[in-house]
């Protein structure tokens, strides 16, 4: 409650621990960066007790972490790599992307951008640089499509007959 309502970094990317289900299980300890989301919990959990997750479950399961089928870092080839992650406060909306974060608030005509591999610390804003513009076209499509994959997925085909889009 007293944190306010901030995106920042030191906030939003903390340490997340994992340990296999199984009892008996050997894995050798590791530390990953991949970006991984509260909306994973429930996928694991259910992974873990052997039920499979709904379809238009938001969230992926972590078992390729304890089943020591893991990857290298950002290999886009694992089918559970996550390319972006999305988070949100009250009224505020963000994402990171590679080393970007971009930050955006309702209502208001201005958010955050930072580089965080030259800016670990996000004290140099780049939302008004004109050398940034298209990095932060790129994030706000990206954080646009976050929003609309948080929508309810509805099955019913709405226009029959219709062709494909």
């Amino acid at each position: 409650m007293g944190k306010g309502q901030y995106l920042s970094e030191v906030l939003m990317r903390v340490p997340f621990f994992l340990k296999p289900p199984r009892s008996g299980a050997v894995t050798t300890p590791r530390h990953v960066h991949d970006f991984i989301s509260l909306v994973d919990i429930a996928p694991t959990l259910l992974d873990a007790a052997g039920i499979a997750a709904p379809a238009d479950t938001n969230g992926r399961t972590l078992a390729p972490f304890w089943n020591e089928q893991h990857p290298a870092h950002g290999d886009p080839t694992w089918a559970t790599h996550r390319e972006t992650c999305y988070f949100e406060a009250q009224g505020v909306r963000g994402l990171r992307w590679q080393n970007w974060k971009l930050i955006t608030y309702r209502e208001r005509h201005y958010g955050e951008l930072y580089d965080l591999a030259a800016d670990p610390h996000e004290t140099r804003n780049l939302w008004d640089t004109a050398a940034h513009l298209a990095t932060k076209v790129v994030l706000l499509q990206k954080l646009t499509d976050a929003l609309l994959a948080l929508e309810p997925q509805i099955h019913t085909p709405w226009n029959h007959g219709a062709p494909a889009i």
